[in-house]
């Protein structure tokens, strides 16, 4: 008889039994913050390819180190990956690059106003027609409210009158 910790019975059924993850959509910038790019994956290794796919990151896979934006916070495991809520700000780090804090003195001047509002749209899909919007709103850049929509059930309705057409005998 083999024994083993629950952490491990667990983990094991986690994985056979909970359905995959879901593709979210995540702000990665560089290292300068100059380019950010809105990209979707549904883990570490797949966000990690797609930013070597976009080309617009380094080509290198092996060299790059994710961070949290805010606080430049390593993205090194899966678990921290899973654990982060949709559309984070990530920073990609090249090789010999290291996280430093937003300074006063280098961000843009600042604009006055009351909201911000950022639309993303993303595919969960490469081969979908219609893609997903994240809206964010940022308001006295203090609170911020944030909204997912996925179209994913459309498809059906727009099916629907092909079918009604095509059970006439047109």
């Amino acid at each position: 008889m083999t024994c083993r910790s629950m952490s491990t019975v667990q983990t094991t059924i986690s994985r056979h039994m909970l359905p995959l993850n879901r593709p979210r959509c995540f702000r990665v910038c560089t290292y300068r913050r100059m380019r950010r790019r809105s990209l979707t994956a549904s883990s570490l290794d797949e966000l990690l390819d797609s930013m070597v796919n976009a080309r617009v990151f380094m080509m290198s896979y092996q060299f790059l180190t994710l961070v949290l934006e805010e606080d430049g916070t390593v993205v090194d495991s899966e678990e921290f990956f899973q654990s982060l809520p949709n559309s984070t700000p990530l920073m990609v780090l090249e090789k010999g690059e290291m996280f430093l804090p937003k300074s006063k003195f280098s961000e843009h001047p600042k604009k006055s106003g009351i909201a911000k509002v950022t639309f993303d749209l993303y595919k969960l899909q490469p081969k979908d027609f219609l893609c997903c919007l994240a809206i964010r709103a940022t308001l006295y850049e203090t609170y911020t409210l944030s909204y997912d929509f996925r179209f994913t059930r459309i498809k059906h309705i727009l099916k629907m009158p092909s079918m009604v057409h095509n059970r006439k005998g047109h």
